[in-house]
């Protein structure tokens, strides 16, 4: 129930950004569930203080807002914070749990203070689910996407932004290089190259 009632919150954020009014309805429906069902995750929500309920309107509460951020970041982390394979289960074996993600980006992925208000900012204010994001390096031939965040400190976040990649830009894959090669993209009608490693820290979504 509490993965449901994540994404719920999600979804409830996404609503709320988009100046829509929360509802029943608008969650049974998005999660193809009966108003009962939608009724009672609403319910453990407002129980644990993520939903507040002002002059008969239901809203996100700070709390809310703070357990969807402490989701999405420990999905990031997890499934990217480090490389694929056993040296990264070997490395988040020795990490063990982590209590304090501020610190934990900084002193071991290399965030600084900007990077990492930025990045918290971009995830912050995602509209719709963490999970539909991903590596820029994942995209195929001819896919539109776009840009979410960058996992990188201020030296990356620099470049992206002298490019024109900043989140909420929308750019097209003309190329994928074999073998790990450059990927070429078109960002506001100018094609970029950019490596692999760079690309492989730029996340984004696609284009609906």
């Amino acid at each position: 129930m509490f993965n449901r009632l994540i994404e719920v919150l999600e979804f409830l954020a996404t609503l709320e950004r988009r100046g829509e009014k929360i509802e029943l309805k608008k969650v049974a429906e998005e999660f193809n569930i009966t108003l009962e069902e939608a009724e009672k995750i609403i319910n453990e929500a407002i129980e644990k203080g993520f939903i507040k309920i002002d002059n008969g309107e239901m809203h996100v509460s700070n709390e809310g807002l703070t357990e969807v951020l402490k989701h999405r970041e420990s999905y990031i982390h997890a499934r990217y914070g480090h490389k694929t394979g056993f040296l990264g289960r070997v490395t988040r074996f020795i990490e063990g749990k982590i209590d304090n993600f501020n610190i934990h980006w900084q002193n071991k992925h290399g965030f600084n203070g900007n990077s990492l208000d930025a990045f918290y900012k971009n995830i912050q204010s995602l509209e719709g689910y963490i999970e539909e994001t991903r590596p820029l390096t994942t995209l195929k031939e001819g896919e539109k996407a776009i840009i979410v965040y960058a996992l990188g400190g201020k030296g990356l976040i620099k470049r992206l932004s002298e490019m024109g990649l900043t989140p909420g830009t929308e750019i097209l894959v003309r190329r994928a290089a074999p073998f790990y090669g450059p990927i070429q993209i078109a960002v506001r009608g100018v094609s970029l190259a950019l490596g692999r490693g760079v690309a492989s820290k730029i996340f984004v979504k696609n284009v609906k």
